[in-house]
């Protein structure tokens, strides 16, 4: 950016620079998509970078890098480590890396961050979310249904944006939940190489253990399991990790399933009585990745877009996803720093403030002192020697 200088015959303009290397820590539920969400705008701002994907899905970024490698960038820019735990905390401890752009979840995004506090680590963050949609009493229900069976139990709901909340006007409860269960008790689940299958399996034991535990906590919290509630058993089946698509009515909006992400095919159907509680249902979680609300009602249509605490909001249409030109963002515990897929992301590189004052011309002696502003953050000048 050029502008106006304050001193006579001084060209005063700003620039770009890339703030070094760069870690990018990935996740397994979209092993191509984030690494390239990632590795894309790191190296167009300049910086060289390190790829960690997660330890559940190591050959999709192996691939992606040797990728890179055919196509000629030279070696050393885009680096890959493999592991788990220990290779993460060794980037943010590493004091030549100089920004982390992590995908995950919330405890160890807040980790990284908390980590590289001390020496002023740039972090990006996409986080966790426990997304609510809202079906208000003018909705149109078979619309409704078939996005939240969509958003809801698509990729088994290992995403962040999933559907993982139904906030429903109880004077259209009873049919939606008709509908819903109707449709989600005839959902096939088997190995994503089946075209049959409709719910893939969830990536492994740990996550099949968390799915039925959230089960189990929402029973105990008064919740009645509807459709599903345990592990998927057929002799055809060949071995992984299968867990039933499940709807839970009667959730308290305060419970631990309305509150906390599953990340697996589990969905809480929470109560409303009209539109304003369910909107202060929906905005009660910390967190606020996504938000989709039915309803025949424009006016209410934008209401809703004004009063969600959610960083992608959808109107009449499943909540999951982002459109490829839009962001990714969310917003509360779900966001920190620049949202991935935006003009932000530009946030790897940083400003630098320079003022030319008598800039040298022909004949004028070498060695002249002439006053430079070196970049803003630093707040100092220097005289360099021409």
């Amino acid at each position: 950016m050029t502008a106006p200088a304050e001193e006579e015959r001084t060209f005063a303009y700003t620039f770009r620079k890339p703030i070094g290397v760069v870690g990018l820590v990935s996740p397994w539920n979209f092993p191509l998509a984030i690494p390239m969400w990632k590795v894309a705008p790191a190296l167009l701002s300049g910086c060289t970078a390190v790829l960690k994907p997660s330890p559940l899905t190591p050959l999709t970024s192996a691939l992606l890098v040797e990728i890179f490698q055919q196509a000629g960038l030279p070696g050393g820019v885009l680096n890959l480590v493999q592991g788990d735990v220990a290779a993460g905390e060794a980037l943010v401890a590493n004091p030549a890396v100089a920004g982390i752009s992590f995908t995950g979840s919330l405890p160890v995004g807040t980790a990284i961050h908390a980590g590289g506090a001390h020496r002023l680590l740039r972090t990006q963050l996409e986080l966790g979310g426990k997304n609510a949609l809202i079906v208000c009493d003018d909705a149109d229900l078979a619309k409704a249904v078939d996005a939240v069976v969509h958003g809801a139990f698509g990729q088994a709901g290992q995403r962040c944006s999933a559907t993982s909340r139904v906030v429903v006007d109880v004077r259209v409860r009873e049919e939606f939940l008709d509908r819903l269960v109707g449709q989600v008790a005839g959902l096939r689940v088997g190995p994503g190489y089946d075209p049959a299958s409709r719910i893939c399996p969830v990536v492994n034991t740990a996550r099949t253990e968390a799915a039925l535990a959230a089960v189990a906590g929402a029973q105990r919290d008064g919740g009645k399991v509807l459709c599903g509630g345990g592990r998927e058993r057929r002799d055809d089946l060949p071995e992984g990790c299968y867990v039933q698509p499940t709807v839970i009515r009667d959730v308290p909006w305060d419970s631990e399933l309305a509150q906390e992400e599953v990340f697996g095919p589990v969905l809480a159907v929470v109560d409303a009585d009209g539109f304003d509680e369910a909107m202060t249902i929906a905005n009660s979680v910390r967190y606020g990745m996504s938000g989709t609300v039915f309803t025949a009602s424009q006016s209410r249509a934008f209401e809703a877009i004004d009063r969600f605490e959610a960083g992608m909001l959808h109107v009449n249409r499943p909540g999951v996803g982002a459109y490829a030109h839009l962001p990714h963002v969310g917003s509360k515990a779900s966001q920190y720093g620049p949202p991935e897929c935006s003009p932000e992301v530009w946030g790897l590189l940083h400003r630098v403030a320079l003022g030319l004052h008598r800039l040298l011309s022909l004949g004028t002696a070498r060695n002249t002192p002439m006053p430079l502003i070196c970049p803003a953050d630093e707040g100092h000048r220097r005289d360099v020697r021409c």
